[in-house]
């Protein structure tokens, strides 16, 4: 019940946007009222002059007196709505100046109600001008209820008390000029009512003693007691009603509020993100464009970072998710404190940007990199970044770090630096990146990108026995471009399974061809990438193209080269599985060509083990590596597998592999990647003789 009446008075405390809305409602309303309350006063002192001053001819001295109320009134008026009308349609500015005009213009509207009114009690006309001043007051302007209840008691014993006051020197002159004037007692009677001596005793007794009357003119009022009585019932309507009218807006404000912070929560949530709680990358390119622009900025000092958190992903695996994201919870925080006055967000992983003055970059991020690297001992963190100096203020700031990221990038492996800007030679180098994957798609629609096939020969008789398709791009601009110069860079942006998907394709169909025409065709050994079976479903669109071209399954082998068993190795196994599901001979490429895991062998089920050129480096001078080949080739044929050694190019290389047992033989020596049309001439003119089973003489 104590509740329910603090909040039916209004005694709680109402929050700031509560407040400030209330009192913009206020201002927006006195507008309005301070409109009717200009337009009255004008046309009074009009009326005023008009009827009164004009025929009279009374000077502004001799008229002030009558017209003071007024004035002061209008003048009221039009401060108030002046100021009303800039707030509500300029700056929200000054809101306690406004809420201090409301008070006077509210108190100056009751006391102008009082006094216009208390002329008009003693005249015997009605209280119109007051009772209009008390709504503009209690109902219009709204106030706490226990305010309102002040101000209304407070406005119903002053106006009654002085309205009593009135009426008994209204009716103490009228009996004294009746009695002095000799009119007989039956005649006052009637003209001030039956108890006239008593009326007349009382309104005396009250102008004795003013300041007593005022504790007890309700006990011996000189009004009459009903209008005492319809004053008051005014008083509880308007204490109801401004009440109400308070409960109303203060419901309106409370719900404006939720919406209020329902978009500022949402408006949070667009702009940082979730894990951290700084910006996001939406947010921070929009305010790095405009600061970039902004009028007194000078791009060319201003730096873009590209920072990368050094062995998160090994922090992550050895505490766990949770732990993870407090790391970058913590890693924002030391980013925010480091760059406190500067522009900064979270990226993607562990990454994160800042737009910072060139000359403060490399001193924060050397305090950023001890800071990170005192978080954890057991795991190294560290930090590796990247910068970028826009050249003017029309760079787009994810374009710029991209720049920097690739600067950050091309120390990832050095450990000596952790900060490097983005220079010319990386510029060119991004330059191509970036035109290998804007081209790509138009490379393989146009056939600037075909497969060239690399002889595989017997080790026993070198007759051939297969190929291997490699991908060669020969470009109308850059012109031909070697497989190191686009492989790493699709793989790096994970477009490479276009290029596998175009590379099977073509295969395919150049398979179909020399059956339709009757020409030697022999296997052809075909690349998947790891990323392949992240990125799409590369066994479905194999199989896809097998069937269009009706390519008999024989002669398609697949290769996956050994680097790629040591990450996703369930993904990767269950995908090879399926490959050799739909009847595909599965080779291990570039068996040693950086770390041999035996354990792959024990793993993974493959037909042909292709033993890398590495193992043939030195093969003259280096005394290990003959034994070395000997028992890789050995291991091969205990576990089932058939060899091939690639990157033969002398003829001692080749009869030792054959001597050593290795099944067949692949490398510039037999022959270097060509077109089609070239293998099938050299086919044509007796180059390679085709034997495609080794017992083939």
């Amino acid at each position: 019940m104590l509740d329910f009446l603090k909040k039916l008075l209004g005694l709680g405390r109402n929050t700031k946007f509560v407040r400030n809305y209330l009192s913009d409602t206020n201002l927006r309303t006195a507008i309005y009222n301070a409109f009717i309350v200009i337009a009255m006063e004008t046309w009074m002192i009009i009326r005023f002059i008009v009827q009164t001053a004009i025929p009279k001819k009374l000077t502004f001295a001799q008229s002030f007196p009558s017209v003071k109320n007024y004035i002061i009134l209008l003048v009221t008026g039009i401060v108030m709505f002046i100021f009303a009308l800039v707030y509500h349609f300029g700056s929200k500015k000054r809101r306690t100046l406004g809420t201090l005009l409301i008070i006077a213009f509210a108190v100056i509207c009751v006391y102008f109600g009082m006094i216009t009114s208390l002329s008009d009690l003693t005249s015997g006309r009605e209280l119109t001008c007051y009772i209009t001043m008390m709504m503009f007051t209690a109902t219009l302007l709204i106030w706490k209820p226990y305010i309102s209840l002040f101000i209304l008691i407070c406005s119903f014993y002053i106006f009654g008390y002085l309205g009593n006051l009135a009426v008994a020197e209204a009716t103490v002159g009228k009996y004294e000029s009746l009695v002095s004037a000799g009119v007989d007692s039956s005649v006052i009677i009637t003209a001030l009512g039956k108890k006239a001596d008593i009326i007349y005793q009382e309104s005396v007794n009250a102008l004795a003693d003013k300041r007593a009357y005022f504790f007890r003119w309700l006990s011996e009022p000189c009004m009459q007691k009903g209008d005492i009585i319809n004053l008051l019932f005014f008083y509880i309507t308007l204490a109801m009603l401004s009440t109400s009218i308070y409960m109303q807006r203060l419901t309106e404000a409370k719900k404006d509020e939720g919406l209020e912070q329902t978009y500022k929560e949402l408006h949070k949530k667009s702009i940082t993100n979730a894990v951290t709680g700084i910006y996001n990358m939406t947010h921070f390119s929009e305010e790095a464009q405009k600061l970039l622009t902004a009028e007194g900025t000078d791009p060319q000092k201003k730096a873009f970072l590209f920072i990368n958190i050094v062995n998160f992903s090994n922090y992550n695996e050895k505490y766990g998710f949770e732990k993870g994201n407090e790391l970058l919870k913590t890693c924002a925080g030391l980013v925010r404190g480091c760059f406190y006055d500067d522009l900064y967000a979270k990226s993607s992983d562990d990454h994160f940007v800042v737009l910072t003055d060139e000359d403060k970059a490399e001193s924060r991020l050397e305090a950023l990199k001890t800071k990170v690297e005192s978080i954890e001992k057991t795991v190294k963190l560290g930090i590796k970044a990247g910068g970028y100096i826009p050249k003017d203020a029309t760079i787009d700031p994810r374009g710029a770090l991209d720049n920097a990221r690739y600067a950050c990038n091309s120390i990832r492996k050095r450990k000596a630096l952790y900060f490097q800007l983005y220079d010319e030679r990386m510029e060119e180098e991004l330059k191509r990146k970036k035109y290998i994957i804007n081209n790509l798609e138009e490379a393989i629609a146009n056939g600037y990108i075909k497969p060239y096939y690399q002889p595989v020969v017997w080790a026993k008789d070198y007759r051939l026995c297969g190929v291997e398709a490699l991908a060669r791009w020969i470009d109308p601009n850059l012109g031909f471009l070697s497989p190191a110069a686009f492989i790493p860079v699709l793989e790096e942006y994970k477009e490479i399974h276009k290029l596998d998907s175009a590379i099977m394709k073509a295969v395919c169909r150049d398979i179909r061809e020399h059956l339709d025409k009757g020409f030697p065709v022999v296997p052809v050994s075909i690349n998947f990438s790891r990323l392949d079976f992240e990125l799409t479903d590369i066994v479905g669109e194999f199989e896809g193209y097998v069937r269009e071209y009706n390519v008999p399954k024989e002669y398609l082998h697949i290769e996956i080269t050994e680097s790629a068993l040591t990450e996703q190795a369930g993904i990767l196994r269950d995908n090879i599985n399926i490959v050799k599901e739909h009847g595909y001979p599965v080779w291990l490429d570039d068996f040693g060509s950086a770390y041999s895991s035996l354990n792959s062998l024990k793993e993974y089920s493959f037909d042909v083990m292709k033993i890398d050129m590495a193992f043939l480096r030195n093969f003259d001078t280096n005394p290990k590596a003959k034994p070395i080949i000997e028992n890789v080739i050995r291991l091969a044929k205990d576990v089932n597998m058939e060899t091939l050694t690639e990157g033969v190019e002398t003829e001692a290389q080749a009869v030792f592999l054959k001597e050593a047992g290795c099944g067949r033989l692949q490398g510039f020596y037999f022959g270097k990647p060509m077109p089609v049309e070239e293998l099938d001439e050299s086919i044509r003119s007796g180059k390679y003789t085709v034997s495609i089973k080794e017992d083939s003489k």
